[in-house]
């Protein structure tokens, strides 16, 4: 079965789990099919490791074309190299007030807290924290956890 052919399936049809890597790194990162890319994401995320991170680096490098994949992408990303994570999030920062790829920062900084504490992710959490300040608050799906970032990153 080719790309195209799986791009005409409904994305609850495909079965990611038996396809290599480099198949779902071509799903995650095509731009027609937003739940078809999140899915096949999100079995790289579950495996893990290097092809994990390099659809989502690949994703984020990309034009943003569909804001849940690209806050998707970010906890991937999170999740495998938390060092590429930070790096990423703070070139995107400047250029973004979507609440929805700020919650996916602001989801990563409150799992991985021992990365954001100092150095370059200290600085990073400073200008989240004073980016999500200037988004309504119930823009933001999951309000409890911009309160409990607030709370703990807003610079006094």
């Amino acid at each position: 079965m080719t790309i195209n052919d799986l791009l005409v399936l409904p994305h609850d049809q495909i079965d990611y789990a038996s396809l290599d890597a480099a198949v779902l790194h071509e799903l995650a990162t095509q731009n027609s099919e937003p739940y078809i890319a999140t899915s096949a994401l999100a079995e790289l995320g579950a495996r893990g490791g290097p092809d994990a991170r390099a659809a989502a680096v690949a994703i984020l490098a990309a034009v943003p074309w569909d804001r849940h994949l690209v806050a998707f992408a970010i906890t991937t990303l999170c999740d495998v190299d938390c060092g590429s994570a930070i790096e990423t999030m703070e070139r995107l920062l400047g250029g973004t007030h979507d609440p929805k790829v700020l919650g996916a920062m602001v989801e990563c900084v409150l799992s991985y807290p021992d990365h954001f504490g100092t150095g370059p992710g200290h600085a990073f959490t400073d200008r989240l924290a004073a980016k999500v300040e200037t988004v309504e608050p119930d823009q933001f799906t999951d309000l409890d956890e911009r309160a409990a970032f607030l709370a703990r990153y807003r610079s006094t």
